[in-house]
């Protein structure tokens, strides 16, 4: 079984992560502050919805969800 180590300082975020990147964060567990949070997950509720559009507009939907690589659903509700 290993030590538990102390934590260094960070003088940036990069190194922080560049840390996590290369280290077992398990051998610095006694030496992370404690701590408590509250997660309120809730499930999304979607209600259908149906949208008529002119051509010329369902036309250009079309093409700029073919640009992005998308649905124009997901254009829509987004």
């Amino acid at each position: 079984m290993v030590e538990n180590k102390s934590l260094p300082k960070f003088a940036s975020l990069d190194e922080l992560v560049t840390f996590i990147d290369h280290n077992d964060l398990g051998d610095y567990l006694d030496s992370m502050p404690m701590v408590e949070f509250e997660v309120d997950l809730q499930k999304r509720t979607y209600i259908p919805l149906i949208i008529t559009f002119e051509p010329k507009l369902t036309a250009e939907l079309f093409k700029i969800a073919k640009l992005k690589q998308t649905t124009p659903e997901l254009l829509v509700n987004a």
